[in-house]
């Protein structure tokens, strides 16, 4: 009896080092879908507020919607940057595209050397006049 003395405790010690690791890594593979889910969040609200710059003086003399980079691209990067995300932003005729890159901190990870995931969302927006919730 006295030989088995202490082989469950090693198992036990073990097991419980590879138990804590996968909830570790489940922990942070969730985060990081958290994260991703964010970024696109993220992104298509800069989108959304970049998509409503446009040239008044166009609208004002022939009706249409017509983006002005310019300021498309400093409300996007406004939003980007107040949310703490870097990113790009696109201006076409009547869409604004917007990718936001960041970064999840590793809570579990760090452990095996990997402090943080890169994180990425993109988010597109068409512009339209509306009236009474109908595009125009």
């Amino acid at each position: 009896m006295r030989d088995e003395r202490g082989s469950i405790s090693t198992w036990a010690v073990l097991a419980s080092l590879c138990m804590m690791l996968v909830l570790g890594l489940g922990v942070d593979l969730a985060g990081h879908v958290a994260a991703e889910q964010r970024a696109r969040q993220v992104a298509f609200e800069a989108a959304r507020t970049g998509g409503q710059q446009v040239e008044l003086d166009t609208l004002a003399t022939t009706g249409t919607l017509t983006p002005d980079p310019a300021r498309v691209s400093a409300a996007a990067d406004g939003y980007l940057t107040a949310a703490g995300y870097t990113g790009t932003n696109t201006v076409g005729a009547t869409t604004v595209s917007v990718t936001a890159t960041g970064d999840y901190e590793c809570r579990f990870l760090t452990l095996l050397g990997i402090d943080r995931l890169p994180v990425t969302g993109t988010g597109q927006v068409e512009i339209h006049r509306v009236l009474d919730g109908r595009p125009r």
